[in-house]
């Protein structure tokens, strides 16, 4: 199983032509098919970096988005344009106006759900198999523990029409098993790691894993919630992490000086699974 880094903060490959932008995708490809995670901002740089690194569009079989926020979703449309059979799949809650820090909530505010309207995709609710070993699944919130909910600012319109805070319920993230074992693949991980890895053990009983990868939107929490996140994080049995898009320097730097394989993931990475 071999797991690929195509849209990141920063390109951290030596390939000349790589481009990185504040978004994420990345490209799970195993003997049974292909998994997309997202697609960036804009899908121009998804584009640009699969051509460069060799990945047809055509040859995706299934794009799964982790959640609705306009830096993972905003390359849907172009994307679909070069993989015009591509199978979608997403929370059904991914369709919500979304909406950053910002006074007024105007049509040109919206930074995520619209983006997405008109584009028909298959709904993961609890746990869904996207291909052999790879599997796609949520955090209910009302199952997620307080104590590492995520910091304020960001805001959705619900289901009434009205304004409130981002309750993250379309979050989704992934769970693969390949020859090295069960990895834990993550989009913003706005359920929380650690609330992440508690439903996993609840769905799977796995509490073991070879790597840990993507973004874990640490980079916002204050230093008392820093401090209660490494302490559990340290109990976990985990070889190798493999960090970016949100997880800040801090703590990525913080996660390098407590465990033993710790990496940034950019543009280009590449790993065996």
């Amino acid at each position: 199983m071999k797991f690929t880094v195509l849209v990141d903060n920063f390109v951290t490959s030596s390939k000349r032509g790589l481009m990185g932008e504040w978004g994420y995708s990345a490209l799970v490809e195993t003997d049974g098919g292909s998994m997309l995670i997202d697609t960036g901002a804009s899908g121009r740089a998804l584009l640009n970096n699969m051509k460069i690194l060799g990945k047809d569009p055509r040859s995706v079989d299934h794009l799964v988005l982790s959640h609705g926020h306009d830096d993972h979703i905003g390359g849907v449309r172009l994307f679909c344009e070069a993989a015009s059979g591509v199978k979608i799949w997403s929370s059904p809650q991914a369709f919500r106006d979304r909406f950053g820090d910002v006074r007024e909530f105007t049509p040109e505010n919206v930074s995520g759900g619209a983006l997405l309207r008109g584009v028909k995709t298959t709904p993961v609710a609890g746990g869904a198999q996207i291909l052999p070993d790879v599997y796609a699944f949520d955090v209910p919130p009302a199952g997620r523990d307080a104590r590492f909910a995520m910091p304020p600012g960001l805001f959705e319109r619900n289901d009434a029409g009205e304004i409130q805070a981002d309750s993250f319920a379309d979050d989704l993230s992934f769970l693969v098993r390949g020859a090295r074992g069960w990895s834990i693949l993550l989009g913003c991980a706005h359920a929380s790691l650690p609330n992440v890895v508690m439903r996993i053990h609840e769905l799977w009983g796995i509490d073991e894993f070879d790597t840990i990868i993507g973004g874990t939107h640490m980079k916002d929490l204050p230093k008392d919630d820093f401090d209660l996140w490494f302490d559990v994080m340290k109990t976990w049995r985990v070889k190798r992490w493999r960090l970016n898009h949100c997880t800040g320097f801090k703590a990525a730097a913080r996660a390098a000086s407590l465990f033993d394989d710790v990496a940034w993931a950019g543009v280009g990475t590449v790993l065996e699974l």
